[in-house]
């Protein structure tokens, strides 16, 4: 007579309960700072216009900050030729470091907790899927910061009137890339798993967590597009 040994769950010591109680307050938290910590500074609203430089991303004025790689891109969304500029550098840098000391936390504990519960219902692979996870969510958040590193020097530049090196804005632009793309491929490999597990009760989890990162991936991948020279056919 043969048994099937289940191995055993990830962190027995930590009920279910408590890793959803932990995805739900962290939820809030992100969703809080993000809304209304975050999210009133990077509207800059003291910009005297609403056109922005890169056509090929969503139209919010930070995001267009951390990709640009020209700095005729960060000259326009600053408006460093301005009576705004000043407002729309202090407003950003109360949003950058908003992000680093709150907002990266929050849901670098959110995104491990949600690895560890979706982990948990994969049996043999819940350890490899679970270190994979938190392997993607530490870069995510080192990225994250990388990134806010490069905007508060491209801040600082801006408001002495001068151009930031091209260093910086180098390493601001990869990051932003390798955190969106970070955030993307978690977003859809824990869809994917979620989906694999065949859970009836989480089904709605697997459509926003694959809608989610595939349209994060989406966008990035149609900004890099945009990037690529265009061949005239003769």
């Amino acid at each position: 007579m043969t048994t099937d040994i289940r191995p055993p769950m990830l962190f027995p010591r930590i009920p279910d309960r408590a890793v959803v109680t932990t995805v739900v307050v962290a939820l809030v938290f992100v969703l809080a700072v993000a809304i209304f910590a975050i999210g009133p500074h990077n509207k800059m609203p003291s910009r005297t216009t609403k056109a922005l430089p890169i056509p090929s991303l969503p139209q919010r004025p930070v995001m267009q900050l951390a990709f640009s790689w020209h700095q005729a891109d960060v000259n326009a969304v600053l408006e460093v030729d301005k009576a705004s500029k000043d407002a729309n550098i202090k407003d950003v840098t109360i949003g950058n470091r908003f992000d680093s000391l709150f907002l990266v936390p929050g849901y670098t504990l959110l995104l491990i907790a949600l690895t560890l519960l979706i982990a948990r219902g994969s049996d043999d692979e819940a350890w490899w899927l679970f270190r994979a996870g938190v392997v993607m969510v530490i870069l995510l958040a080192v990225a994250d910061l990388a990134e806010n590193f490069g905007i508060a020097r491209v801040l600082t530049s801006a408001a002495n009137n001068q151009d930031a090196a091209t260093w910086v804005r180098f390493v601001m632009v990869a990051s932003a890339f390798l955190k969106w793309t970070a955030l993307g491929l978690i977003g859809v490999g824990l869809g994917v798993v979620t989906s694999l597990q065949q859970q009836t009760r989480r089904r709605w989890l697997t459509a926003l967590l694959l809608i989610v990162g595939v349209w994060i991936l989406a966008t990035v991948g149609r900004h890099v597009v945009g990037l690529l020279p265009v061949t005239p056919i003769s």
